[in-house]
């Protein structure tokens, strides 16, 4: 998926931030193109996508989303964030190492070269 920011609005609207997240699903069924699912994030809402489609209808690995579905549920219990500290409080969430569920930790640490996975906000 993808995340966009406008900073200077989209189709002229200069005064408007815009921001967009896209979900892009590979091709299936024989089809030449992807599936692409747009959703516009209003001005004030808050939202976050822990790499799980939420639109798009395709089959994920069950580790993968798993994981995914268990961060969406750990952001959900944070109020709406409002300043910089609740934002910096949800993104750096950690299980303590050792817990089971450490690969559930929001923030996800790249530790050698070749991990695969980190997290990174805008």
């Amino acid at each position: 998926g993808l995340n966009l920011i406008f900073a200077n609005g989209v189709s002229g609207d200069r005064d408007r931030t815009s921001v967009f997240n896209i979900e892009i699903s590979p091709n299936q069924n024989g089809l030449l193109e992807s599936e692409l699912f747009i959703e516009e994030i209003s001005r004030g809402d808050c939202y976050s996508h822990c790499n799980q489609f939420l639109r798009c209808k395709y089959p994920e690995k069950e580790w993968f989303k798993s994981s995914s579905l268990v961060r969406h549920e750990i952001i959900k219990k944070y109020r709406a964030p409002y300043d910089f500290k609740l934002v910096k409080d949800i993104l750096s969430h950690e299980v303590p190492p050792g817990h089971d569920k450490v690969k559930y930790s929001i923030f996800k640490r790249a530790l050698k070269p070749d991990d695969h996975y980190a997290t990174i906000a805008v």
